[in-house]
């Protein structure tokens, strides 16, 4: 019961309070005339980004094998540079001595041929001249044999003469000389046929020698050509030529200083033409077909490129489910530089879609909004959405319907809840 008491108490306190202070009092703002607009839907092309990097279509680093001192290198970044000119040497003094001095062996190595040719051709002429010193001691055998018969027969017949009495002493004798001289004839004509045939195995046996120098110079000519070929392989590197049209993006070694074999020394990239490659999912894959042309918004040049689809990467990402398109877009200005960020543009067919005019816009810091027409014609401040611009309007994702009534061009007295003249 005090409980009661006591509320009541702070209820009739409370209402003399009200009644002792002022009452407050609602300050009426001054009405605004305003022109409006009603929203509707309208279709339009629905279209989908998808962004990737640009990467340039050809590029190459120069390198070297060698190691030396860098005797020239004249040219700076952005330079254009020919496919084939020389860009880079190295001093390559060394490798010079190196390949006269194997040069030198390979002259020598075919003198060696020469001589031992002609040694061959010397052995072939001493064998045709023992062979023919052969043939001709062979042709004369047979008539010293006939004689050596004929001068036996009539030995012996005048030695059964000279028994009976018959023959002096004297044509005894002489018979017997003409046999011996006979002999002695068909002797010496065997041994100059077995001098003959020495004469050949010797003069076969030089030239198989000489043969054999032939091969062995032959071997040392090609060893020495190898070697000559080995001292001359390193001096293609001492110079270093662009293997592309381009330009030169990185410059990472100067005159005067020291060049490792496979260090980098330039970059060369061709920006003429640049590839844009897009990671896309593959759900979206069925909407590109290769060598068809898509546009290309680059925010870095504020243009617009056609990129056309050259090849999609067979091979996707197994995580994202995305697989990378590759688009060649023309650089004839060079604007577009490799690194920058690009975007390709695939329409998805027709939406409804709300706009709004720029002009209806109003911005509070971060914030984007606009005034409609609310209850009893009253304005209010609505948050918006926008999405992309689409010519002078702008594309509202959320914060308005069809049917609402936006005001266009605010004027700056309007605050939410002013009364409205409507035009």
């Amino acid at each position: 019961m005090k409980k009661l008491i006591a509320i009541w108490i702070l209820i009739a306190l409370a209402g003399c309070g009200s009644k002792e202070g002022h009452p407050s009092k609602q300050v009426e703002l001054p009405s605004v005339s305003v022109t409006v607009q009603k929203l509707s839907q309208t279709k339009a092309t629905r279209s989908t980004e998808y962004a990737g990097t640009f990467v340039p279509l050809r590029s190459a680093k120069l390198a070297t094998r060698l190691s030396g001192w860098i005797t020239e290198l004249r040219v700076e970044e952005g330079d254009f540079v020919t496919a084939g000119r020389t860009l880079v040497r190295i001093d390559a003094q060394d490798i010079n001595a190196q390949a006269v001095q194997a040069g030198a062996g390979v002259v020598q190595a075919r003198a060696q041929i020469s001589q031992a040719q002609a040694s061959v051709a010397a052995g072939h002429a001493g064998i045709a001249e023992a062979q023919a010193a052969l043939q001709a001691a062979r042709s004369r055998l047979p008539e010293a044999q006939a004689q050596q018969n004929l001068a036996k027969t009539e030995f012996k017949r005048m030695e059964l003469l000279y028994n009976e009495g018959a023959l002096s002493q004297l044509d005894y004798d002489r018979f017997r000389t003409n046999a011996d001289v006979a002999d002695a004839k068909v002797r010496q004509i065997r041994s100059t046929i077995h001098q003959a045939e020495a004469a050949v195995q010797r003069a076969q046996s030089s030239t198989d020698v000489a043969r054999a120098a032939v091969g062995s110079a032959q071997a040392g000519a090609q060893q020495a050509q190898a070697s000559r070929d080995a001292a001359l392989v390193p001096l293609q590197y001492a110079s270093v030529s662009s293997p592309i049209d381009g330009y030169v993006v990185k410059k990472m070694a100067y005159e005067g200083e020291m060049a490792n074999p496979g260090q980098p020394m330039l970059e060369i990239q061709d920006t003429r033409t640049l590839r844009l490659e897009v990671p896309v999912p593959e759900s979206a894959l069925s909407r590109f077909e290769p060598n068809n042309e898509f546009p290309v918004k680059v925010d870095a040049t504020g243009k617009e490129y056609t990129g056309r689809l050259d090849q999609i990467v067979p091979s996707g990402d197994p995580q994202s489910r995305t697989f990378v398109l590759k688009f060649d877009v023309e650089n004839a200005d060079r604007r577009l530089l490799p690194g920058m960020y690009g975007r390709i543009e695939v329409e998805d067919g027709e939406v409804e879609q709300i706009t709004v005019p720029l002009s209806s816009v109003v911005r509070r810091g971060e914030i984007e909004g606009v005034f409609v027409v609310g209850p009893e014609n009253r304005a209010e401040y609505r948050l918006i959405k926008l999405g992309k611009k689409a010519g002078d309007d702008y594309i509202v994702l959320s914060g308005l319907e069809a049917d609402d009534q936006i005001i266009l061009n605010p004027p700056s007295n309007l605050k939410s809840g002013s009364p409205l003249e409507l035009k």
